[in-house]
């Protein structure tokens, strides 16, 4: 199908896809979709990391498809120390492949928990991650796309205006589960974790009452955050007596041992007497021991509504709860595939999400 970008003249040279491990699905949809819908030809590589018998990490990953081409590398967080050096020796690559241009796609921002020190021995290190990516790329990394980062001072963590662009999918992944839950002829009522949460998810709490023509009452948690990773409920606050025979929808940027997010459910339900828990999440750690306490029969939350930020279906204990209807994941995909397709014809990506 033939468009107006067909047979415009791009600056930035041909768009090659570069999916990291893990990404090569989300990457092809990436690449499917663009062509579709826009007719011209998107590149995907994938390129191959492995280590070699004394243990040194290598990247195989040929000069087609890279010299003078516009790159966009897909990957995530969290930001362990195999992802983050892959992400750099692949940076190295492509500056050394000669990419006109080149940016990184990190749904799940690593290490975008610490953005703040944490008492006399921690340091905050997402400025280190920033910087480290760059050089990583001799100063070619021209952006980093991320989504609803934890803490959106973050955005200024690299220093420099407009290198760090973040996306949200709040609404997206909210809409789903309201959608679903009015269809089940549910009453909804939103619990958001603590009131920094009301803060961020203001808009996109506000676009759905108007799309869905309803206002929903928002019961607010109140916790004690122990560290970054760690915190524990203490009640709630807001238009609690509404939590009484509703399907409470609790939402949230990410997921990571769950613990919190089930001690809230069981409150809920026990104390307020909600009739259905279901969590509502962005990016979907599941660390620990949080797949088996969600899949355990006796779970009071029903079900969890999560992007694919972090894949989800590559992960076997999370597809099993995929496959029981625990888990119903809410694709970035196509999200994504517009963010790519904009970022590459330097047209504005700041309404996509």
């Amino acid at each position: 199908m033939a468009t107006e970008f067909t047979f415009r003249l791009n600056n930035n040279g041909g768009l090659t896809v570069v999916a990291l491990p893990g990404f090569a699905d989300i990457a092809s949809t990436v690449q499917q979709e663009i062509q579709n819908k826009y007719g011209y030809v998107v590149d995907l590589v994938v390129p191959a990391f492995d280590l070699r018998a004394s243990g040194e990490p290598f990247i195989k990953l040929r000069k087609e498809h890279l010299g003078g081409h516009d790159v966009v590398a897909i990957t995530s967080g969290p930001g362990t120390y195999e992802m983050l050096g892959q992400l750099q020796l692949l940076l190295h690559y492509l500056k050394a492949r000669r990419a006109r241009r080149i940016a990184v796609v990190t749904a799940y921002s690593p290490l975008g928990r610490s953005d703040k020190d944490e008492g006399m021995d921690e340091l905050a290190l997402i400025p280190h991650v920033i910087h480290s990516l760059r050089s990583a790329a001799y100063g070619q990394l021209d952006r980093i796309m991320t989504v609803d980062m934890h803490s959106p001072q973050s955005v200024m963590a690299a220093g420099e205006m407009g290198i760090i662009t973040p996306y949200s999918m709040a609404r997206h992944v909210l809409r789903a589960a309201i959608r679903d839950t009015i269809s089940e002829r549910g009453k909804v009522c939103l619990m958001l974790p603590d009131d920094g949460a009301r803060k961020r998810f203001k808009d996109a709490i506000d676009r759905l009452e108007a799309e869905f023509a309803e206002t929903f009452p928002i019961v607010v948690g109140q916790k004690i955050r122990t560290s970054s990773t760690e915190s524990r409920s203490i009640g709630f606050f807001g238009d609690v007596e509404k939590m009484r025979g509703a399907t409470v929808i609790s939402f949230d940027d990410e997921i990571g041992t769950g613990k919190t997010t089930i001690d809230a459910a069981t409150s809920a339900k026990k104390q307020f007497h909600a009739k259905k828990f279901i969590n509502a999440i962005i990016h979907g750690v599941f660390c620990k021991n949080a797949p088996e306490l969600f899949g355990d029969p006796r779970c009071p939350v029903s079900r969890t509504y999560v992007t694919d930020t972090i894949p989800i279906l590559s992960r076997p204990k999370l597809k099993a709860l995929v496959d029981k209807g625990r888990i119903r994941v809410v694709t970035w995909a196509h999200e994504l595939a517009e963010i790519v397709h904009l970022h590459h014809w330097d047209e504005s990506t700041r309404e996509i999400c």
